[in-house]
């Protein structure tokens, strides 16, 4: 078992990546507390969810940024070596085949931007929370947009 210097606590990998500490209250204080260099594109991946989700509540759930709306609709976090969105298992079978085209990696409920702390952002990887986002709320058809 290897225990957390900063926090105390215990993981069973070795330099486990975790949150230390209390979770941030706010979208924007958990953006404020990512390194510098990835800020930007965390801003630019939570437009993208606002933009579709007008009326959903911003707030923060599992530590993540997340859009609310009588349930959990998306989440997003910022990692070592890049962006993990949320949006579910059902998303991300929707998606498979997209995802593959765009190089990007995904499993059950998760889809991985493959962009890295400092490097530009990778515009598939937030153009497609757009195109799930007007699927779930039925603002077009799933043909329709997959199409594009």
């Amino acid at each position: 078992m290897w225990k957390c210097r900063k926090c105390g606590r215990s993981f069973r990998n070795e330099n486990q990546s975790h949150f230390c500490g209390k979770a941030p209250e706010t979208v924007d204080e958990y953006i404020s507390e990512q390194d510098a260099g990835i800020q930007e594109q965390l801003q630019l991946v939570r437009k993208a969810i606002r933009d579709e989700l007008p009326e959903a509540k911003e707030k923060i759930s599992w530590a993540m940024p997340t859009w609310w709306n009588g349930h959990n609709i998306i989440h997003f976090a910022a990692q070592k070596t890049h962006i993990g969105l949320y949006p579910g298992p059902e998303t991300v079978a929707c998606f498979a085949e997209r995802l593959d085209e765009y190089g990007l990696r995904y499993n059950k409920g998760s889809i991985i931007g493959h962009q890295k702390a400092g490097q530009d952002s990778d515009q598939d990887f937030i153009y497609l929370p757009r195109k799930y986002l007007k699927i779930k709320l039925g603002n077009v058809d799933n043909k329709s947009v997959l199409r594009a």
